[in-house]
């Protein structure tokens, strides 16, 4: 490991990989710089296992399924369409949709008589309001499992710091052994090279603000979303679409291994921080995991 405590260890096409020799130096030197002012502002997530990738829960499903009948990216923009409009149907007597959302309904009903070619082409169809309305839907339904094309990040790397630690060692592997994961991803490039509003390509991936004043989530967690087309991952995006930008002088996604190390020393720094279970989720489910984390610490004593 480098004196500093992170090297290195890929670069090139916008994408770098450092190795962190543990979460006290990626709290202590490597987030602060990227809070200082500057010119890029960079969104934070953070995984348990490296190997996942940066691909949305849809499209891991879809992966395992691919339908050869049409192209698939045809074919995925059409189960996507098919999805949200189930969603909202088992979503009735939730006392969750509005009248507004019976004009979403029709217009995305409409749309699946249609040819899709790409769901990003269904979400720039649907005008601000319905593109507004569908994506605080999946916003809200991702937090309790529905499956989307969207990807969630955090505006603090603190946050996507307790994402990458809060989840238990892989069974197969002992504990303390490998390591975890946080990326971080350029906003100001990718809005850049996808400017909101533009036609763009169908594989550009797209910021989604969803306001869900109502979600208590999104909110603690400083949430934004990227919708990712189901045929492509983040990271083969910004490999190719970095090939063919313009500037050339920044990175465009960073990913951090951090060792798997002093995982409850890490997880009780953060809530110091106030930042656990109870904070992140302030609801029923927050709260039953915080109790239950706090019991395995009285155990462990």
């Amino acid at each position: 490991m480098a004196k500093s405590g992170y090297k290195c260890v890929r670069f090139g096409d916008g994408y770098y990989t450092f190795e962190v020799d543990g979460f006290r130096t990626f709290i202590d030197d490597i987030a602060p710089q990227f809070l200082k002012p500057k010119r890029d502002r960079f969104v934070w997530r953070g995984s348990r296992n490296p190997s996942w990738g940066l691909t949305s829960s849809l499209t891991r499903v879809l992966n395992e399924h691919q339908a050869k009948r049409l192209s698939w990216k045809e074919e995925i923009g059409g189960l996507t369409t098919r999805h949200a409009i189930q969603s909202i149907e088992l979503l009735r007597g939730l006392d969750i949709l509005k009248e507004r959302h019976d004009a979403l309904y029709r217009t995305l009903t409409d749309i699946s008589t249609r040819r899709i070619y790409c769901f990003r082409t269904v979400l720039k169809s649907l005008g601000l309001e319905n593109e507004q309305l569908i994506c605080e839907l999946f916003a809200t339904g991702q937090h309790y499992g529905l499956l989307t094309p969207f990807l969630d990040w955090t505006d603090l790397p603190a946050i996507a710091l307790f994402f990458a630690f809060a989840g238990e060692d892989d069974a197969n592997q002992p504990a303390g052994v490998g390591n975890r994961v946080v990326y971080a991803l350029n906003h100001s490039w990718v809005t850049e090279v996808c400017p909101p509003g533009a036609i763009g390509d169908d594989d550009d991936i797209l910021f989604m603000s969803a306001m869900a004043h109502d979600n208590p989530r999104i909110i603690a967690q400083q949430g934004l979303f990227t919708f990712i087309p189901a045929h492509v991952s983040i990271d083969e995006w910004v490999v190719r679409k970095y090939r063919r930008a313009a500037d050339v002088t920044r990175p465009a996604l960073i990913r951090f291994l951090i060792h798997n190390e002093e995982r409850a020393e890490c997880l009780n720094h953060l809530a110091s921080l106030n930042i656990q279970e109870r904070t992140l989720f302030p609801d029923l489910h927050g709260a039953a995991t915080r109790a239950n984390d706090l019991l395995r610490k009285l155990v462990k004593r």
